[in-house]
């Protein structure tokens, strides 16, 4: 099971609305490809809130981590696009989102799991460092009620945006089983975050992703402007005890670093770009998939290359249409 607390929200386009927030589009292209997901966000009690509930409902979309917040309104997101074809986002302040509420998201039965003997940090080094039992998490018709193991938890830095949030958060991530990896996407937005966030997630992070800008602002927040793009990966790896970091360059591909050396890809474009937003998502759900599926690095780049600019073909960030995903089933 993957667990993914984060925002869900309206992302409103000059033109359409569609539902968003990056760790919605994770978890949602997670459960398209068959992957048993927990998403845990809140909604206002309000027409947005209620636009996105039935919109999941019709995408047959797990909705009962989803809370209502009857003071706070839905999360909005107006989607400025630039003349260049990048774009910009203005971000609605507190919203229900903020104060999801993470309380018994571990069963006791997962969290005193013990078939997983190593804690984070402690496992044996690698490309895939971990000791996943592959039959662990199969539901058989002897054991419906079988809470399957925390594989991964995903987390992001626009969740922690206020204190209390951030307070929430890392002591939900403080409380995780030993079975569960930590994909980290720092996903910086224009929004001021306390004192400590990005640090404390990348204490946290197992696996990490970001893009060249944040990779920079990384830099910049460290003081080591001066060391090269490889030294200063390798630095955060020491530094934070992060097994992966996958760094997505647009046009220019994307670069994963891992404890067994570097691996890279090129850049794939979509031959009808619609918009880029959620491409970094699209990498990132594939990215865990991979990782999960123990496929080959150059796998993985590969098919999250392919699918986040396949993602740019299309209006929005996720697909609605289900055989969207059937290519990357197969592969």
């Amino acid at each position: 099971m993957i667990i993914v607390p984060g925002e869900i929200l309206l992302d409103v386009f000059p033109n359409y609305r569609r539902i968003g927030g990056a760790p919605f589009n994770f978890a949602y292209h997670l459960h398209r490809f068959g992957l048993p997901v927990r998403f845990v966000s809140r909604v206002g009690r309000d027409a947005d809130g209620e636009y996105i509930c039935s919109r999941l409902k019709a995408l047959n979309f797990d909705d009962r981590f989803i809370q209502t917040d009857a003071v706070h309104p839905t999360g909005r997101v107006n989607v400025v696009m630039e003349d260049d074809g990048s774009h910009r986002f203005e971000i609605l302040p507190d919203t229900a989102y903020d104060h999801i509420v993470l309380d018994d998201m571990f069963p006791d039965t997962v969290k005193n799991d013990n078939r997983c003997q190593y804690g984070r940090k402690e496992r044996p080094v690698g490309d895939f460092g971990d000791l996943r039992n592959a039959g662990a998490n199969v539901r058989t018709a002897g054991n419906e009620d079988f809470e399957p193991l925390v594989e991964m938890i995903y987390f992001g830095t626009l969740v922690q945006r206020t204190p209390e949030s951030y307070s929430r958060v890392q002591q939900f991530l403080a409380g995780r089983p030993a079975s569960a990896t930590t994909f980290c996407d720092i996903n910086l937005r224009p929004v001021t975050y306390p004192d400590g966030v990005i640090t404390r997630s990348l204490e946290q992070a197992d696996i990490l992703k970001l893009n060249d800008q944040e990779f920079f602002f990384l830099q910049d927040l460290f003081y080591l402007q001066h060391l090269e793009p490889d030294a200063f990966a390798t630095w955060l790896m020491n530094n934070f005890g992060i097994e992966w970091i996958a760094l997505t360059r647009g046009e220019k591909g994307s670069r994963l670093y891992t404890r067994l050396g570097i691996r890279e890809t090129d850049g794939i474009t979509s031959a009808n770009v619609v918009d880029t937003v959620g491409a970094g998502d699209a990498y990132a759900a594939v990215l865990a998939f991979g990782y999960l599926r123990r496929w080959p690095v150059e796998k993985i780049l590969s098919a999250a290359s392919r699918f986040a600019a396949d993602i740019c073909g299309i209006s929005g960030a996720v697909p609605e249409d289900a055989e969207f995903y059937k290519p990357y089933l197969t592969i």
